[in-house]
């Protein structure tokens, strides 16, 4: 609180670091999202098919150099070092168009029904604990499956379908 209220006093109001944390997390997501849509939508570029995927199991060559993450960074941001890595919108709609984004809206449909089924079962703060991170890879870091399968939300789900239910729920339920 001390270094807000210190940032905001010898800015006249503007806060830098304020500025940065709600322009990366409310504003830089979306714009990423629509740059991959707008370099996608190209006729001259073609969809990846998962070729940076190790579910295709190399079988599928990626039609660009770098991983899309860096050309997006290279022809949008000037620099193949800005890593412009999206969430599922973008790489959904990178993979295989609409197509590929409606894949992905039902597979994180299912993941969040998963997540929301066991919310009377567990305690809601431990659930939003344990869910917050995971969720918000493939909201706005990554492909939806490397999020499940390195960024933790395969695990997430094994977890919370492990978890303890509690007591309130079993005497409510089963009498």
């Amino acid at each position: 609180i001390v270094v807000s209220v210190i940032s905001f006093i010898s800015t006249d109001g503007v806060s830098f670091l304020g500025s940065m944390f709600l322009r990366r997390l409310m504003f830089i997501p979306g714009n990423i999202n629509f740059h991959y849509y707008d370099f996608i939508s190209n006729p001259a570029n073609s969809f990846l098919f998962w070729s940076e995927s190790k579910l295709t199991f190399g079988l599928h060559k990626s039609p660009y150099d770098l991983i899309f993450s860096k050309v997006i960074g290279s022809e949008y941001f000037g620099s193949e070092l800005a890593n412009a890595s999206t969430g599922w919108i973008g790489s959904g709609y990178m993979q295989l168009g609409v197509p590929g984004l409606l894949i992905y809206a039902v597979i994180l449909g299912f993941i969040l029904n998963f997540i929301d089924s066991y919310a009377e079962r567990i305690d809601k703060g431990v659930l939003v604990a344990i869910s917050l991170i995971p969720i918000r890879a493939i909201m706005d870091n990554s492909d939806l499956f490397t999020a499940l399968l390195t960024h933790g939300v395969l695990l997430l789900l094994i977890i919370i379908s492990m978890t303890k239910f509690k007591d309130s729920y079993f005497k409510r339920n089963h009498r």
